[in-house]
């Protein structure tokens, strides 16, 4: 059973959404495909979850707060009367284990790699303790790409290769849920650290983005088919203009958060495909209305 769906990253969405809109840096464009190739490597392990998971409990993309030091889980699965910790890492590369420590081929510390292995159980610990749940986890690092390696490890060392992981989920879901660890699934939830840890966003004019509204396929942006029906050219998605009008506003806010909305800002990211009348009709219906002098603005 899924407790925490699996959500697209904010901060993700919103690099994506800026390599649509303006010219981004290499830096910027090597995290966005650094991060598709996580998600990538999310959904195959969803896939083994969804096919292979009898009895569970599964929490995706868990956010954490513990002694001001925040930490993500990718998934967490209770079976068995215990909980399974999964760290996906989705490599182009072969890789070898060697006294404790990852390595690339050619001797290279996965640096990043190996803090996350020490430093994510550890917090993890404080906050079982801290909070008084009284479950043995286990912790494994999680290989999903099955065209490479991992040389060097024995199996008490938590490593798990694509062809592995389909094996821990089967051998440990046979056993029924118990009523323990449905008070454990929901004192996880509880526990969930929702605000944003840094702030990710860039200092940029809107006159430097290019206008329009990006489908939730984050890969093109919508265009127009008729007055009432707007298309992705990417994935085929169709919406009509109430949906076309949400969409916009979610991505004022992401770009934006803190940005009043308007009736003239609306209008101008909607590449003016969208009548005033019918904007501010939309508004008054789904927004509260505020008044500032001559402006008049919504939330």
């Amino acid at each position: 059973m899924i407790i925490k769906e699996r959500k697209f990253d904010m901060e993700l969405s919103y690099l994506l959404q800026l390599s649509i809109r303006a010219k981004l840096s290499y830096e910027d464009n090597e995290e966005i495909d650094t991060r598709i190739k996580g998600i990538n490597g999310e959904r195959s392990f969803d896939a083994l979850v969804n096919q292979h998971l009898k009895h569970g409990l599964v929490f995706n993309n868990l956010q954490f707060n513990v002694n001001k030091q925040y930490f993500q889980i990718d998934a967490l699965i209770i079976m068995k009367g215990q909980i399974f910790i999964f760290e996906f890492k989705n490599m182009y590369c072969d890789v070898c284990y060697k006294d404790n420590l990852f390595y690339f081929l050619n001797g290279t510390p996965i640096e990043k790699l190996n803090e996350q292995r020490i430093r994510t159980p550890k917090l993890f610990k404080i906050l079982l303790t801290q909070n008084l749940i009284d479950l043995p986890f286990n912790y494994y690092t999680t290989f999903v790409n099955p065209d490479y390696k991992v040389y060097g490890y024995q199996v008490h060392d938590n490593i798990l290769e694509y062809q592995d992981n389909y094996k821990i989920i089967t051998e440990n879901s046979k056993i029924t849920i118990a009523k323990y660890d449905e008070y454990i699934a929901k004192k996880l939830i509880d526990l969930q650290y929702t605000d944003e840890k840094f702030n990710f966003r860039k200092r940029i004019n809107i006159e430097d983005l290019g206008m329009g509204v990006v489908c939730h396929c984050h890969v093109a942006k919508y265009e127009k088919v008729s007055n009432r029906k707007f298309k992705c050219p990417a994935c085929k998605k169709e919406v009509n203009c109430n949906d076309y009008l949400q969409k916009a506003i979610e991505d004022i806010h992401l770009i934006y958060p803190m940005e009043r909305l308007t009736v003239s800002l609306v209008k101008k990211w909607t590449e003016n495909y969208i009548s005033s009348e019918k904007i501010r009709t939309y508004l008054n219906t789904h927004h509260k209305i505020f008044k500032n002098g001559p402006l008049t603005f919504y939330r």
